[in-house]
């Protein structure tokens, strides 16, 4: 069972809804942008918790990224 990652709301550019990354010891920390509506963080959340939950963070070919 994961543990429930560590959420920070931060001002970021508004391409930018979310970026998730872990540490050392696996613990994972979601920046979800202040910016957006609560239902586009939500929106956020849910989408890079799917990432952690696919073990994506762990494969360092793995980017996802908007230009």
């Amino acid at each position: 069972m994961m543990d429930e990652p560590r959420v920070i709301l931060m001002d970021l550019p508004p391409a930018y809804h979310g970026v998730t990354w872990h540490d050392d010891e696996g613990n994972c920390t979601i920046l979800l942008n202040a910016r957006d509506s609560w239902q586009r963080q939500r929106e956020a959340y849910r989408h890079e918790v799917d990432h952690i939950k696919k073990g994506q963070l762990d494969d360092p070919g793995y980017i996802e990224y908007k230009e």
